[in-house]
């Protein structure tokens, strides 16, 4: 039997390490990649102990475009992959005109510029395999505007469409393709924005989820829900969102802006 790898990008923790200890023990392969050398290797090793299963590691930062061009290099020597997660992604302390550009314009490779060719170079593989799946990490930010993190809604909102997109061509193929728009989630994320993930919870009206448990509900959905939003309380409050007039919307998106900016 041919072993069935799965590439995972930002693996070292979070959502895209919950990934891979799940699928770890349906017997999958790995490769993954990630930031913290320390954190990959450790993972790397659990999953081999555990599963006796092959895991190759990269380290790389894919707003790095040389680090992009090597892990490119690196992956086309190797035997193509059955299943994709476009895991690998980050938050912005700094706003849009508080940044400078090329420090924003990172946002923009790792969230889709990186996707997007992997998808672009593995789907033919799984074409020709009639199977594979490509889980792309969307958030529910993609379905609203924020000027407070301009680049992260817009980057997350094309990842949305691109996965539409995808799963329309490949279904016919037996492809599953699935975006996985999480809430909010107990992860590494928050704290690297300086964010007190408790006091979050306590202020906030969306569902806290973990990472194990938004991955356990997103594969069992693989294959039946392309746009997929764990947690009920979440998907509520999109519905919600979605019925309110553009208009009105916009009015309640700035109040709550000025609200935030001038009373934080």
């Amino acid at each position: 039997m041919n072993k069935k790898y799965v590439l995972i990008t930002g693996a070292s923790s979070g959502i895209g390490q919950a990934f891979a200890e799940n699928l770890a023990s349906q017997g999958y392969h790995f490769y993954l990649t990630g930031r913290n050398k320390e954190r990959l290797k450790e993972l790397s090793e659990k999953l081999v102990k555990t599963w006796a299963i092959e895991v190759k590691t990269f380290i790389a930062d894919f707003s790095n475009q040389d680090q992009w061009r090597n892990l490119m290099a690196e992956l086309l020597k190797l035997p193509p992959v059955y299943g994709l997660v476009n895991n690998a992604g980050y938050g912005q302390a700094k706003t849009f005109l508080e940044d400078n550009y090329e420090s924003q314009s990172q946002m923009l490779r790792v969230h889709m510029d990186g996707p997007t060719e992997l998808c672009h170079y593995y789907l033919p593989f799984m074409i020709e395999n009639k199977g594979g799946f490509i889980i792309n990490l969307a958030s529910m930010a993609g379905f609203i505007c924020s000027p407070s993190a301009i680049l992260y809604t817009a980057t997350k909102a094309y990842l949305i469409r691109l996965s539409e997109s995808l799963h329309v061509m490949a279904a016919v193929h037996g492809i599953k393709v699935q975006a996985l728009c999480p809430g909010m989630t107990f992860s590494d994320f928050h704290n690297k924005l300086g964010l007190n993930q408790q006091e979050m919870r306590k202020r906030g009206p969306l569902q806290w989820l973990t990472a194990k448990k938004t991955v356990e509900l997103s594969l069992k959905k693989l294959g039946r829900k392309v746009v997929y939003t764990p947690g009920f309380r979440n998907r509520l409050m999109l519905k919600f969102l979605g019925l309110l007039p553009r208009g009105f919307y916009y009015r309640l998106t700035i109040w709550a802006f000025r609200a935030f900016k001038y009373n934080k």
